[in-house]
């Protein structure tokens, strides 16, 4: 296989699978492949999920089951806080003070639940739409 011979310990590779809930014959297969595979070396495998969506997806519970025997690490990321979440929006939008952007961070979380992508998303779609205007003279 081309990666055994292009992942060495000088220059290991790293392998990331995305939104491996919505995975298909061949990619489950793949991954069952890595897994399997002992003369693989220097290879990381990196798989994310989105885990509202478990409850469709047994292949990717089994996957996860056999953590242990793979030498796999679990990572579980939570959606931010309103505090976290403000800190974010606030850094984006250039704003001096968490205090000043309070209520359209409030407003920001309850629409995303705290998502990190869907507030970057939410405001970008905010500037876009000119509902938001950055100001780089006031700050």
């Amino acid at each position: 296989l081309f990666l055994r011979v292009m992942a060495t310990e000088e220059h290991p590779v790293v392998m990331f699978l995305d939104d491996i809930q919505w995975m298909d014959q061949g990619s489950k297969d793949l991954i069952e492949f890595f897994l399997h595979d002992t003369e693989m070396k220097n290879v990381m495998l990196v798989l994310s999920y989105r885990d509202e969506n478990m409850d469709l997806v047994q292949d990717v519970q089994h996957i996860i089951s056999d953590q242990k025997k793979y030498n796999a690490v679990d990572i579980t990321l939570r959606n931010l806080d309103l505090e976290s979440a403000t800190e974010m929006i606030s850094a984006k939008l250039g704003a001096t003070s968490s205090n000043d952007i309070c209520d359209l961070s409030t407003l920001i979380v309850r629409k995303t639940q705290g998502n990190p992508f869907y507030i970057k998303q939410f405001l970008s779609s905010l500037e876009r739409d000119r509902l938001i205007i950055f100001d780089a003279w006031s700050s």
